[in-house]
């Protein structure tokens, strides 16, 4: 039996959807752009995949808890939602 595939993108968090501002190690210097609802939703609407990826080497080491980056990232969902989009 064969799977049905789905096309996807893989969007880098920093840089690609917020500014990039070096260490996010508080959710106040987080900073998305201000289409970045627009763009997911867009994808969304393509019926494609919107997928995050992030490589956080601050928590990796030590420079800030794992509790920052799960804020940072409900902070993320929460906005694109409110945009009308999804990951």
């Amino acid at each position: 039996m064969s799977q049905a595939r789905k096309p996807a993108v893989f969007m880098d968090r920093d840089g690609t959807l917020s500014h990039e501002v070096g260490y996010v190690n508080h959710p106040n210097r987080f900073r998305l752009y201000p289409w970045t609802a627009t763009a997911v939703r867009a994808i969304n609407q393509a019926s494609w995949l919107a997928v995050v990826v992030t490589n956080q080497a601050g928590v990796a080491r030590g420079y800030f808890p794992e509790s920052v980056f799960d804020a940072v990232q409900d902070r993320l969902l929460r906005s694109v939602e409110s945009g009308g989009a999804r990951f």
